[in-house]
């Protein structure tokens, strides 16, 4: 990389730091621009969920450049894939339900975002049934208990599409 940020020069390495979590920067990678050799520190000690932070710079000849903003990473990742949802008939409603997770991954889930089958083979969301966004206290119950009621007629209109007798099908992410 060159340019008015690098004084027109190459950069010759890169550092990342991370912040031991008691306010010490301990340098993590050291990398030599243009090649794949670089140097690391191996971290022990990560807790699931726990919020680590990190910054980085550059150097070239002309010297070490400032470091970049502090970045806060969770020690987390997307939760399992949940176990199938079902869908039942209560007459002029689809009521929808779906297990909870068997591991959160680290993070505890916030959010559900339920998606229907189409005639077009894709899943689609619909805002009725939208427990993700926890603002109202049908949303919220929707996200504790994990089930959403839907009024039949959303099904056969579009996006959806679906025949009257067609199979609805859900997936719910978590």
């Amino acid at each position: 990389m060159t340019g008015d940020d690098a004084g027109q020069q190459a950069i010759t390495y890169y550092e990342v730091q991370w912040d031991t979590g008691d306010g010490s920067w301990v340098l993590l990678v050291l990398q030599s621009a243009g090649s794949y050799t670089y140097s690391h520190t191996q971290v022990a000690g990560i807790t699931a969920g726990g919020a680590y932070q990190f910054k980085y710079r550059a150097a070239n000849q002309h010297g070490v450049g400032e470091f970049s903003s502090i970045a806060t990473i969770y020690a987390s990742a997307a939760p399992d894939q949940l176990a199938s949802a079902t869908t039942a008939n209560s007459g002029a409603t689809v009521v929808v339900t779906w297990p909870v997770t068997t591991s959160d991954r680290g993070a505890t889930v916030t959010a559900y975002r339920v998606k229907f089958k189409g005639t077009d083979n894709l899943y689609h969301e619909l805002a009725a049934c939208s427990p993700a966004d926890g603002g109202s206290t049908a949303d919220q119950a929707a996200f504790t208990n994990r089930q959403c009621d839907l009024g039949m007629a959303l099904f056969t209109a579009s996006p959806l599409s679906l025949a009257i007798d067609a199979p609805i099908i859900a997936a719910v992410e978590a």
